[in-house]
């Protein structure tokens, strides 16, 4: 088995069998708004020689830094003959994605040509705020297990090592993919608090990994994006400006491990013959000054104005179909157009009006939008916002200041047909199993979020009685069982010793 990395998350895998294309995503395609590009930088790959030789495509979920629409149009037109190897997902949203574009030729779950075998593994939540897939390629000798942004579920785990005996090595994500906390309206002491802590996490849960998948071998991939706009410039990484963006040389705790290999776009390496790049070979802040631009977000007021009802249609028709969601989001959120209107939705009352300003004095959620952004995800119909979160270009604020799933929930699903298909799951009883004990109590093995498994991948403090998924960083008090920065409680019974 032969690999080349392609940037990001992209990796081309290469057996004597196939050739598969994962997650591909060009530098001269910036995403999210024009927002993230890659980095380091992919524009010298031999594309033309990628797309001509591949004959499976697999893209792990729908984000916009793995399905990069402008290549995978230009993959279509020149390789006819491709094949989608799709995830097994409840919902069809990356197969529409495909489909749109024209790709028709799809391999749902897995594939075995020659001595290779291709399985994918989907990781899903029943709100599906969570949607992403693991790949694993066994060549016959070797077997690679890309986990990418996906979370290894304990099933997956256990079926690979069914299958193959062993994971050889492995690839996945270690640094920021979010706009939290950056984009919130925490003072500069507190946003460094919770980056730092994110940070640790964040590397705390790579390095278990290694353990947990029993590797030999691991390579850093999926980030970070750089940011090129001179007005986000704040969002890159440096040593005198500290964000959720590090790449694999800003983490020195990665020289001290000799199981991590730091790859470059275009490297091609074995499982024999991988190299560690230990030193960034290139000046990063000179490469995002050399290569930065502007845009501008402000739209005529004309335009602005011919938003207003089909704003308020849009959002009447998703509450007034779907009165389920005041039960977990139980109070106002506000739609702020910079520098123009602010349009509340009322969950409770299933209504959306335009008001003056949000109101502070109660429980709310203000999300403020750059004009052109939320004229663009009107007017092309996007019901996935999170395209939007996702570009930094938003500004949020909360009281409580407590992660609620259900409101990106919402924001990721903006459609009848997903909502009342997550409003049938919510009432089933699609719970995953196992306990495990910390100190004195019985707790639920699985994290209510994204299933990390919490026996590998939680941290505990016996002595302020709290345990915490290090996989997005939920934290919940033992003795109460409720969510310490996170609304979800957690199953946990205090046992009684004789």
């Amino acid at each position: 088995m032969e690999i080349t990395s392609t940037g990001h998350a992209g990796l081309w895998i290469k057996t004597l069998d196939i050739k598969i294309l994962c997650d591909p995503w060009l530098h001269k395609n910036p995403k999210f708004f024009k927002t993230w590009s890659v980095y380091p930088n992919n524009n010298h790959l031999d594309w033309d020689r990628i797309i001509k030789e591949t004959d499976i495509l697999f893209i792990s979920h729908i984000h916009r830094d793995h399905f990069d629409e402008e290549f995978l149009i230009e993959l279509r037109k020149k390789n006819k003959d491709i094949k989608v190897l799709l995830p097994d997902f409840r919902f069809c949203t990356l197969r529409d994605d495909f489909e749109k574009i024209g790709f028709n030729d799809f391999i749902l779950k897995e594939l075995k040509i020659g001595n290779t075998t291709i399985v994918t593994y989907p990781s899903e939540t029943i709100d599906r705020e969570k949607e992403d897939c693991c790949l694993c390629v066994n060549d016959g000798n070797k077997t690679f297990f890309n986990w990418n942004d996906s979370t290894v579920t304990p099933e997956a785990k256990k079926d690979v090592i069914k299958r193959f005996k062993k994971i050889d090595w492995a690839s996945g994500q270690f640094s920021g993919a979010n706009w939290f906390p950056t984009c919130y309206n925490y003072d500069e002491e507190k946003k460094l608090d919770l980056i730092d802590d994110f940070k640790k996490r964040k590397i705390v849960h790579f390095e278990r990994m290694i353990e947990y998948l029993g590797v030999d071998k691991i390579i850093p991939i999926a980030g970070p994006a750089c940011f090129l706009q001179k007005e986000m410039f704040h969002l890159n990484y440096f040593e005198d400006n500290k964000t959720i963006f590090y790449d694999q040389w800003d983490i020195p705790e990665f020289n001290e491990i000799n199981k991590i290999y730091r790859v470059l776009p275009g490297d091609t390496f074995t499982y024999d013959n991988i190299q560690d790049v230990k030193i960034r070979p290139f000046d990063k802040k000179k490469f995002i000054l050399e290569n930065q631009y502007t845009v501008d977000y402000t739209i005529n007021k004309k335009e602005l104005e011919l938003m207003d009802n089909k704003i308020i249609n849009f959002f009447s028709n998703l509450l007034s179909n779907n009165s389920w969601l005041s039960k977990y989001i139980p109070y106002k959120i506000y739609i702020s157009i910079k520098n123009y209107k602010c349009f509340c939705l009322n969950f409770l009352k299933q209504s959306i009006e335009i008001v003056d300003s949000p109101n502070k004095k109660r429980t709310y959620y203000v999300i403020q939008f750059e004009q052109n952004v939320i004229h663009e995800l009107i007017e092309k119909n996007i019901t996935d916002w999170e395209q939007a979160f996702l570009s930094c270009t938003c500004k949020f604020e909360r009281n409580p200041d407590i992660f609620n799933p259900w409101v990106l929930s919402f924001f990721r699903n903006l459609d009848n047909n997903r909502l009342q298909k997550i409003h049938k799951l919510t009432q089933s009883s699609e719970v995953l199993e196992g306990k495990m004990v910390v100190g004195d109590y019985e707790v639920n093995r699985y994290c209510p979020h994204q299933q990390y498994d919490l026996m590998y991948h939680s941290k505990i403090d016996l002595e302020n009685k709290t345990i915490q998924c290090l996989g997005h960083g939920w934290k919940w008090d033992l003795e109460t069982c409720e969510g310490i920065n996170c609304s979800a409680k957690i199953i946990c019974n205090k046992i009684i010793r004789k």
